[in-house]
């Protein structure tokens, strides 16, 4: 069976699924002279656009105003108007934009309000911007106004933006609207993506163009973004990120600054051993090695890591109340002092290390070794 359009009920034909018809039937639908044919459809629609474009603008008089004063514009020498009467309609430009409510005097017939219907279908004087310089609007008189017939205006596109509901988490793909000035204020959308990418680089010139501050003081506040608030933009003031970060009374010490340290306590990185068969220092994390109850016979190997000349290592060593004998790995040389090969029952024994790449030794140096008394 055929189906029809959705709007004008036009008659639709399916090769694949429609059953057999007369081709005169089929013919009288697409273009016979019933008012339910295809052909005459159109046509009556066609005529009724066609009606309403000329009834509309048919016979519009052109009409050039200026500003004789503020929001009081004038026209003379438009001869197809001789008095102001219902349906008169004029094709407008005006050479000032409006700045509120406003009127038109032509011929000197009258100075006439200039208005709009508004979004409740009112008639109400237009408002500031409503009508702007150097364009064209088309408006009808009507009950001793000049009505505009423009869908939308200024202000009742605000109103309508200011009555749109409201959402408060836009997405990537979303619009916003845009009045392009690269391309003569022409009318373009901006994705929410796009703004955020645009704004990121904005602020970023922003804050590279900001006038320095050298000296902060606590009520000082920097802009965060709150990870435990889905982002959100938070004010950390000087004051806090000082306490947070446990600021110092003197000068923050750098990693690669020449500074001179006064009253610091540092703090020895120790490697806890109580008893093994072999024990290897690490240079890179270890300042000593504490080997608290060695119970046997023991090898100290080379540290791992990367030493730098004149790094100290202390290795302390006490046995089980039992003499344990000490091997030395090649790394470990004495310099004054003999390394000692073996440990003195139930006493605590000292080694003080340093490393030294002099004449390309790369060796640690015993300097001292002694014994608890």
């Amino acid at each position: 069976m055929p189906s029809t359009t959705t709007y004008y009920d036009l008659t639709l034909y399916n090769s694949t699924t429609d059953g057999s018809e007369l081709f005169s039937s089929f013919r009288a639908k697409l273009d016979g002279i019933g008012s339910d044919s295809n052909m005459i459809i159109i046509d009556d629609a066609l005529w009724s656009i066609q009606s309403q474009v000329l009834l509309k603008y048919n016979g519009a008089s052109f009409v050039s105003s200026s500003e004789g004063g503020v929001n009081a514009y004038t026209a003379s020498g438009i001869t197809s108007i001789t008095s102001y009467s219902n349906g008169v309609g004029i094709i407008l430009v005006q050479n000032v934009t409006n700045t509120g409510a406003c009127t038109l005097n032509i011929n000197s017939l009258g100075a006439t309000n200039l208005c709009k219907i508004d979004s409740t279908g009112t008639i109400v004087n237009v408002e500031a911007g409503d009508v702007i310089a150097n364009k064209l609007y088309y408006f009808v008189y009507y009950s001793t106004k000049w009505v505009l017939m423009t869908d939308i205006v200024p202000s009742e596109l605000a109103s309508a933006i200011h009555g749109a509901t409201s959402k408060t988490t836009p997405i990537d793909a979303d619009e916003l609207v845009l009045s392009d000035s690269a391309a003569t204020y022409g009318l373009k959308k901006l994705t929410w993506a796009n703004l955020k990418t645009t704004f990121g680089v904005a602020l970023g010139g922003m804050i590279n163009g900001f006038t320095t501050k050298t000296t902060p003081v606590d009520a000082d506040g920097i802009v965060i973004s709150d990870s435990a608030s889905s982002n959100a933009t938070k004010k950390l003031t000087w004051a806090n990120l000082k306490a947070t970060l446990g600021t110092p009374t003197g000068s923050i010490v750098g990693t690669t600054d020449t500074q001179t340290l006064t009253n610091k306590r540092i703090t020895p990185r120790v490697q806890s051993v109580a008893d093994a068969a072999t024990v290897t220092p690490n240079a890179d994390t270890n300042d000593a090695v504490d080997i608290t109850a060695i119970a046997q016979a023991f090898a100290i190997n080379n540290p791992s890591g990367t030493p730098v000349n004149f790094q100290e290592l202390t290795i302390r060593i006490k046995d089980d109340s039992t003499p344990r004998a000490i091997t030395w790995d090649a790394g470990y040389v004495p310099c004054g002092v003999a390394l000692p090969t073996t440990t003195s029952s139930s006493k605590i024994m000292i080694n003080k290390f340093i490393y030294n790449t002099a004449n390309a030794l790369n060796k640690w140096m015993l300097v001292s070794s002694v014994v608890e008394v």
